[in-house]
């Protein structure tokens, strides 16, 4: 199924971002219905999978996608109770699932609405470089923040 994305999370009208560029786009959503009316979510992938401890800390895709799909985010869909969600490795041919036993939806939105309410304060900055899973690692802001140039051991000024 493929649909369009509406970005107005859970009414907080934060659905016109500031950008340099957009290109519209659509996002794959593969999800089933299970006895109970309830919906799981499978994200495929060709690469490697994150982990639990991953998705806990760094990769929040399946929960994002589930609190979008919860919230009625895609024009076609009625929003719908999401149960689990599973990113598919399909060279390894195994699932792991979300870790929603560890942090439930519920937690994982009151976590994401609070953040975002803090960078709409003006007094919050942004980082090009917040939560690395390696130092080395690149960022897609490195370029725009002109990393190189400053090192993530410089005081901030």
């Amino acid at each position: 199924l493929q649909l369009p994305l509406n970005t107005d999370f859970a009414g907080t009208g934060v659905d016109s971002p500031h950008l340099d560029r957009f290109e519209p786009h659509l996002v794959f959503l593969y999800y089933v219905c299970d006895s109970d009316g309830d919906t799981i979510i499978y994200d495929y992938k060709t690469g490697a999978v994150p982990n639990k401890n991953v998705q806990l800390h760094f990769d929040k895709q399946l929960f994002l996608l589930s609190l979008i799909v919860e919230n009625g985010g895609f024009s076609d869909i009625a929003p719908l109770s999401v149960a689990n969600a599973s990113f598919i490795d399909l060279s390894n041919k195994k699932a792991v699932l979300a870790p929603f036993d560890q942090e439930s939806l519920e937690t994982h939105r009151r976590k994401f609405l609070l953040l975002i309410e803090r960078y709409l304060n003006p007094d919050q900055g942004f980082t090009a470089r917040r939560a690395m899973f390696r130092i080395e690692d690149n960022s897609d802001y490195d370029g725009i923040s002109r990393f190189g140039e400053w090192s993530i051991t410089d005081e901030v000024q």
